[in-house]
């Protein structure tokens, strides 16, 4: 049958109507004209010719898909019977609207942070590579001087190594306010490794970002761009700077890339050796093996696998461990997928997985009590149709049809309920991704809608149909005519349902699991929101800048800091004020070193030992209300015509120094061993990065000693009143001294503390 006689039926039936007609007319004047009555004339020609309805349906059926037939009739019945009970189809459009909704809503969620494309040629050719030594984690940070290693050595088992490192740096055109933004240091054959074409312009060259300072050039994000810039095109070509320093724009990023990270939402891309320039980062340390900041991706060579390159890079690991026996002992590498670390840091046993599918699975449970409830109304309902459809039935109506009919109907149910939930899923997806996650840093929350969206929707909603109209039909399918028939229209409410009841305990039951998984998730957020952390956040006021991003030097970031604490203190309602480096629970400058002390042996088969530390002003634990256990705080005498000390936590003590007095007793850093810090005091333990899990070891040195460490630095100051009060004096103070200074996460601490790396996770899953 062709399309042309399908949708010409009505055409047709219209003209084969018209033509017997003519026919019956033509045979009643036949048999008139032989004498008979018109009554029989008539009787005769429906004789001869047959029933012209009967005639038109064969014709009509013979240009037709019958299932598609019976399929349009059963959706414009069930129509009629939903318009009938507009109480009913709204309760249960709503309650699967809510279902599918939640549904929707955290799968989107899951997938723009997990599954989602990352607009990279050939995605699941692109790997990570990690480094770990002997019973270490493994780790993505990677120096130059492996990276360089690794590419040298791997030619035939990748096609491409590229490395890339973060940065926070103040971004300005002449004339302008410099803008901070967050950039990532690539190698010249980073776009060209991931097949990323330019929307503007051009990439780096792979000759390029191998001299430091030799390529001062820089490609904008196409969001950047549009923001910032108002998606001029003649950006190109153009003259900014960075942290003072005079870049070239090449090019913008197409508007689908967004980088290897779908959490950090990169703004400028610049070559990797431009690190030493930008950041002033010293050309030795930028070329030590130990100073590893960096990520490295490959791309499988054709015809290579994970495995096979696995083999290869412990070759390169042997290779580099005999190079650098002190700094590589027992080294390892291994290649990971991009889902290791694409939803922010790296993860090699990617336990966010496990986190999706267990939100995945409440959110299942709230579609089954969704799908639950829908199925009890229906089949309530049902039971009050049962006699209607036994009598259909009765009459000649097939039970396969009937059965048929009530499917349809639930099935139409759910894609209306379905609509809606995926319609409000999207909008709940879109408020997620609008979520304050507590930072400046541009992070990017993308849940949009594509295909994985698209097909999970359409699987669930098809899940629900069937499980809101099995119930009914199968009621349907085992009906008996005669009971029916005999009990009248005395109903079924009364007559009780095992099936029914059962709906019901399942309900019930279910219900009762999520709340009380629910229960566990709030009790955990206000126990964790009551834990000792160590300090005080009350009544503290944090204002972070970095004095590097308008061209300041160590030097001169030094006298403003010097300057900035001088007014700060002065002024009234401040109780006590001080500057570091990291702020507890912070998503930036929490730095790490391994550290060597005296008298210490390291076991056996284990790396060198490492501590987190920050660097900060003298007030700094009097400011946060941490106990000194012993010693001494940091004062004004602490700088580089004194001895370098140090302040250590007890956990750090405990480690180094379990059974005796850790004041007096002395380590180095591994990016300072030339310095010898002496311990002058012992602070009690504090959680800065995690508020769950064992306390690490921490130390902490003066800032007066290490101001070249980084410029970038948080103002603390503990206030008598509420700090949020104080705020704008404080903006004041600060662009008194320096106009153009950018200032962020400007916040009280008990607001930094709802952060993604403290108690947001904890709020968002109490929530959900």
């Amino acid at each position: 049958m062709s399309l042309r006689r399908y949708f010409r039926r009505k055409a047709w039936d219209e003209e084969r109507a018209r033509e017997l007609e003519a026919h019956l007319a033509h045979e009643m004047d036949e048999n008139r004209e032989r004498g008979m009555s018109a009554e029989e004339a008539r009787r005769r020609a429906y004789v001869r010719l047959g029933n012209p309805v009967t005639i038109r349906e064969e014709i009509w059926e013979m240009n037709s898909v019958t299932w598609v037939e019976n399929l349009g009739r059963d959706v414009r019945y069930a129509m009629r019977q939903l318009r009938r009970s507009p109480g009913f189809t709204a309760i249960a459009i709503v309650t699967l609207a809510l279902g599918i909704g939640v549904n929707t809503a955290i799968f989107s969620v899951v997938n723009g942070l997990l599954f989602s494309s990352l607009h990279v040629r050939q995605q699941d050719r692109v790997v990570q590579i990690a480094l770990r030594q002997k019973d270490t984690d493994w780790n993505a940070n990677m120096s130059v001087p492996e990276l360089r290693t690794i590419q040298q050595q791997t030619k035939g088992v990748f096609s491409a190594v590229i490395g890339g490192q973060y940065g926070l740096d103040g971004l300005s055109m002449a004339g302008h306010r410099p803008d901070r933004a967050l950039t990532y240091y690539v190698t010249g054959n980073y776009f060209g490794a991931l097949g990323v074409r330019p929307y503007l312009g051009r990439f780096f060259r792979a000759s390029e970002g191998k001299v430091p300072g030799a390529d001062p050039e820089v490609v904008l994000s196409y969001a950047y761009w549009k923001d910032h810039f108002g998606g001029d095109r003649g950006i190109v070509g153009r003259q900014v700077e960075m942290n003072g320093n005079p870049m070239t724009v090449i090019g913008v990023a197409p508007r689908s890339f967004r980088g290897l990270n779908t959490l950090l939402a990169v703004q400028a891309y610049m070559p990797l050796a431009m690190v030493v320039t930008i950041e002033k980062t010293p050309l030795k340390q930028y070329n030590d093996v130990s100073s590893r900041g960096m990520s490295v991706y490959a791309r499988l060579a054709p015809g290579m696998t994970a495995e096979r390159a696995n083999t290869a890079l412990a070759v390169v690991a042997r290779r580099l461990a005999a190079d650098h026996p002190r700094k590589e002992r027992d080294a390892g590498l291994r290649t990971f997928g991009l889902s290791a670390s694409r939803a922010g840091g790296f993860n090699p046993n990617n336990n966010l997985k496990e986190v999706a599918a267990l939100f995945l699975a409440l959110a299942a449970m709230v579609l089954l009590l969704a799908c639950v409830n829908v199925a009890n109304l229906v089949l309530v309902r049902a039971s009050i149709r049962e006699r209607e459809m036994v009598v259909r039935s009765a009459l000649g109506a097939q039970r396969s049809r009937l059965i048929r009919q009530m499917l349809t109907e639930s099935v139409l149910l759910v894609v209306l309920g379905g609509a809606a939930g995926v319609g409000l899923g999207l909008w709940a997806s879109s408020v997620l991704g609008a979520a304050n996650l507590g930072t400046d840093l541009p992070l990017r929350l993308y849940f949009g809608f594509d295909w994985h969206v698209f097909a999970f929707s359409a699987g669930i909603a098809v899940a629900a149909g069937l499980l809101v109209g099995i119930a009914p039909a199968a009621r349907m399918a085992r009906a008996d005519l005669n009971r029916v028939l005999r009990e009248g229209g005395r109903g079924v409410a009364g007559r009780s349902s095992r099936f029914r009841d059962a709906l019901v305990a399942l309900q019930v039951a279910a219900a009762l699991m999520l709340l009380v998984v629910a229960g566990l998730f709030t009790r955990t957020l206000r126990k964790t929101e009551h834990a000792s952390l160590g300090f005080n956040p009350a009544h503290v006021l944090l204002l972070s800048m970095d004095p590097g991003e308008i061209g300041y030097n160590s030097s001169q970031a030094r006298d403003f800091y010097g300057s900035l604490m001088e007014r700060v203190r002065d002024m009234p309602g401040v109780r006590s004020a001080t500057m570091a480096g990291a702020t507890p629970m912070g998503m930036i400058d929490h730095l790490s070193d391994t550290v060597k002390v005296p008298g210490y042996e390291v076991p056996r088969g284990q790396a060198t030992p490492t501590a987190g530390y920050n660097v900060i002003g003298t007030d700094y634990f009097r400011t946060l209300e941490i106990p000194l256990a012993e010693g001494r705080s940091f004062t004004k005498a602490d700088n580089k015509k004194g001895a370098y000390v140090a302040i250590v936590s007890e956990a750090m003590a405990k480690k180094f120094w379990p059974h005796e007095d850790a004041i007096g007793r002395e380590f180095t850093m591994g990016s300072d061993a030339k310095h010898l810090l002496r311990v002058v005091g012992v602070a009690k333990n504090a959680r800065y990065l995690e508020l769950q899990g064992p306390i690490r070891p921490y130390f902490y040195l003066p800032y007066l000693q290490h101001p070249a460490v980084n410029t970038l630095n948080s103002l603390e100051i503990r206030t008598e009143g509420d700090p949020a009060a104080m705020i704008p004096e404080m903006e004041r103070t600060i662009h008194g001294i320096a106009p153009n200074l950018p200032l962020f996460e400007v916040k009280t601490l008990h607001e930094a503390l709802y952060s993604p790396n403290g108690l947001l996770p904890y709020e968002v899953i109490a929530a959900l």
